[in-house]
């Protein structure tokens, strides 16, 4: 968001080190293990959630099985949907 509080459009930076953490969620995830032992671990490691909270199982699974199927990036209360 802006300094108005509208959507920014265009190009985004990607947060190398949280892309990293999000690698390593889906292959923890693929592997089988658990959203809630995910979670665990990433508090263990102190690593910030979705909004600097804690992580929580659900978190991880609206990451591993929600975010790839729907192509959508969340900003807030605002949401754009890839028609691609």
């Amino acid at each position: 968001m802006d300094d108005d509080g509208k959507p920014i459009r265009g190009l985004r930076d990607i947060d190398a080190g949280e892309a990293a953490t999000i690698v390593w969620i889906f292959k923890q995830y693929a592997t089988g293990i658990s959203p809630d032992t995910i979670a665990g671990l990433l508090n263990a490691r102190g690593l910030p959630g979705p909004r600097g909270r804690s992580w929580r199982g659900t978190a991880i699974r609206e990451t591993a099985e929600e975010a790839p199927a729907s192509s959508t990036i969340r900003c807030t209360s605002v949401a754009w949907s890839s028609t691609d």
